[in-house]
């Protein structure tokens, strides 16, 4: 059984909670691996899709609310924020495991979609 987790795109750190799709220079060669990306991609952009709908809903209702804009350099952060400068590119073992566990799972008879295969090849 696998745990819950994010999902994230390249800039983020892979980790048992958060996962990222392959490098692209690795994937390419790769079915398996390629599959793995697609499937995520498809996981962030529904979700995307959907905070997208529920930030156009509640839009008019914040209207008027004041918007606080950060400067995003650190020394400007609030105290509760924490940096993730120097974090891009690390993965945690365990996370790496688990992403193997999913890229498995994608492509084996029970975890696999009909169409992902011809969509990946045809991408190429």
């Amino acid at each position: 059984m696998l745990p819950h987790f994010l999902v994230g795109d390249e800039a983020f750190s892979l980790d048992t909670f958060m996962m990222k799709p392959y490098a692209r220079r690795v994937a390419k060669n790769d079915l398996s691996k390629d599959i793995f990306n697609y499937r995520l991609y498809h996981a962030r952009r529904v979700s995307e899709n959907a905070f997208g709908l529920l930030s156009q809903r509640w839009i008019l209702e914040s209207a008027q609310m004041p918007v606080h804009q950060w400067n995003r350099e650190e020394e400007n952060l609030p105290a509760n924020f924490v940096s993730s400068r120097g974090t891009g590119g690390f993965s945690n073992s365990n996370g790496l495991d688990i992403r193997v566990k999913l890229t498995n799972y994608f492509t084996s008879q029970q975890g696999a979609v009909d169409w992902q295969e011809q969509h990946v090849t045809r991408l190429v």
